[in-house]
């Protein structure tokens, strides 16, 4: 991705946002749903990329230099729906590299292993460097 602000050289991502986040939504939708979060995911990712300092999205406490993006998994929601999903993800202003960590609902609240946050905390408390390298081909 070209960005003259903010350059990523590589973007390396948990594999468990492929094996857990992702297989985890799409067991809760239809095919099409999930094509339409995949789309909306896709442009809060390219969101994230293009600054990835936006107002009010940077994380504290145990997961401190992390910030989240919140999305709709659908195209067009109804009146006064709010976001209902959620992206965490860093990006290393020193080596240009931009990391996703989670996705998942937006439930800040929800019971320990409901919570993304939950989720991103563990994740990085047992495999903090277990990074894969996304290829742009």
């Amino acid at each position: 991705m070209k960005n003259e602000d903010f350059p990523i050289r590589r973007i390396l991502f948990h594999p468990e946002i492929i094996s857990i986040d992702l297989v985890k939504i799409a067991q809760e939708m239809t095919e099409d749903q999930f094509d339409e979060f995949l789309t909306q995911y896709d442009k809060a990712i390219q969101i994230a990329m293009k600054n990835p300092y936006l107002p009010n999205t940077r994380l504290m406490y145990q997961l401190q230099d992390w910030s989240r993006i919140d999305f709709f998994s659908m195209k067009k929601p109804p009146r006064k729906f709010t976001r209902d999903d959620r992206f965490i993800y860093r990006y290393d202003a020193d080596f240009y590299d931009f990391f996703k960590l989670a996705v998942g609902l937006r439930n800040a609240k929800g019971k320990q292993g409901d919570s993304i946050y939950y989720t991103a905390r563990i994740r990085l408390e047992e495999s903090p460097d277990h990074w894969e390298e996304e290829n742009d081909g």
